[in-house]
């Protein structure tokens, strides 16, 4: 009898191991598998591009499986001393888990996708006539042959200077991946179509995932229903106007001494702001940084906040660190030399500084804008609400 038993306990382990090799690792990590450590899959991966790891992966254990340790990176955009092989991974809201392999990111992505289509339904995702409304009714009546040819124009002038330094995209294979994904979604939502800022979002999936699997994330971004990035492209640009508006408020809001000094030499979120809100900071900011944004936009699909929520939060957060050294331009001394002077060096600060802060610095202050999230997407839809009623 207590043969059979342990053969029958044997024979649903087997059973159970066979069903968790056709998950992947973020899965399997859901299901409470404790040994991925042994995982040939993931130690062998992980030798191949792990090369400076330095032997330190497979020592530790579960919960710090990935270091964690100082990046000093400060180039912006793409470091051309990172190979690509790491990334600063966000799981969660705890700190980041720094140089892990680059193909957790892709696992990462890929499994939120999977929970989040699996508990929603794949129309939440791919957007069905609910979530554009006329938009789709209407997409081939609304376009225009002018309009096409002028967005890719566009598109190819901006193709190559969308990551110019980065490997992946100095091929013609990824260039023309970015290509497919930036004219698909221009041809299944015509009313957006294509607007600069967006090679950028289609980059960043373009780097961890396949045409396929991006496209449904970017359509998660996008969509009204879900991360609602598409008001920000829209055309009338009322979106992006009311992104810098939630900006200005939240400020306000959290730092009355900056928000009141920004104001007085009339420096607005305009001036500043565009490129953070339109790129997820991709176009000013290493890729380190932008991809651990990311990470938060899509891999907490189930959390109710759009991409403007965090984008606004994460800048936030940035300009709430640099508070000392705003205050300090336009103190008496600098006073003197006319507000057109400050006004011009606050600008150049904000633009410039911030992506020159080392990557210990900004992964602290993205850290501190993970733990405030569901604060400020309160206070974001207080100040929605406000707004609305004025209007």
């Amino acid at each position: 009898t207590t043969t059979t038993t342990t053969t029958k306990d044997d024979f649903k382990e087997v059973k159970k191991m066979k069903k968790t090799k056709k998950m992947n690792f973020f899965e399997r990590a859901a299901s409470g598998v404790n040994s991925l450590l042994l995982d040939s899959t993931i130690r062998s991966r992980a030798s191949r591009e792990l090369s400076n790891a330095k032997d330190k992966f497979y020592s530790l254990k579960l919960p710090s499986l990935f270091l964690r340790t100082s990046t000093k990176s400060t180039a912006v955009g793409f470091n051309e001393k990172d190979d690509g092989s790491t990334c600063d991974l966000q799981v969660g809201d705890g700190k980041p888990y720094l140089d892990s392999p680059a193909f957790l990111r892709t696992q990462l992505w890929e499994s939120a996708m999977k929970k989040y289509s699996s508990k929603h339904g794949e129309g939440e995702v791919n957007g069905e006539e609910d979530e554009l409304g006329e938009v789709v009714d209407e997409r081939e009546e609304k376009r225009d042959t002018d309009d096409t040819e002028d967005f890719e124009t566009l598109i190819e002038r901006d193709l190559r200077r969308t990551f110019p330094h980065h490997p992946s995209f100095k091929s013609a294979k990824g260039i023309n991946k970015m290509r497919r994904l930036l004219l698909a979604y221009r041809d299944y939502d015509p009313s957006v179509g294509y607007c600069q800022g967006m090679p950028f979002i289609v980059g960043i999936l373009a780097l961890y995932m396949n045409e396929s699997d991006a496209f449904q994330t970017l359509l998660f971004i996008m969509s009204k229903s879900t991360r609602n990035a598409r008001e920000i492209y829209e055309e009338n640009g009322i979106g992006l106007k009311r992104t810098f508006s939630k900006l200005e408020s939240l400020l306000q809001c959290e730092n009355k001494r900056l928000s009141a000094h920004l104001q007085k030499f009339k420096v607005g979120p305009m001036m500043y702001a565009s490129g953070w809100i339109l790129t997820c900071f991709a176009s000013d900011f290493t890729t380190r940084f932008s991809c651990r944004v990311m990470d938060v936009i899509i891999a907490n699909a189930n959390m109710d906040f759009t991409y403007g929520d965090f984008i606004t939060n994460v800048a936030v957060s940035i300009l709430n660190e640099a508070t000392e050294d705003l205050l300090a331009i336009g103190s008496d001394e600098d006073g003197e030399k006319g507000e057109e002077i400050v006004f011009e060096k606050l600008v150049e600060y904000i633009r410039h500084e911030p992506q020159r802060w080392d990557g210990e610095r900004l992964n602290r202050i993205l850290t501190l804008a993970i733990h405030s999230l569901s604060e400020r997407v309160k206070a974001c839809r207080e100040i929605e609400r406000v707004t609305n009623t004025i209007v």
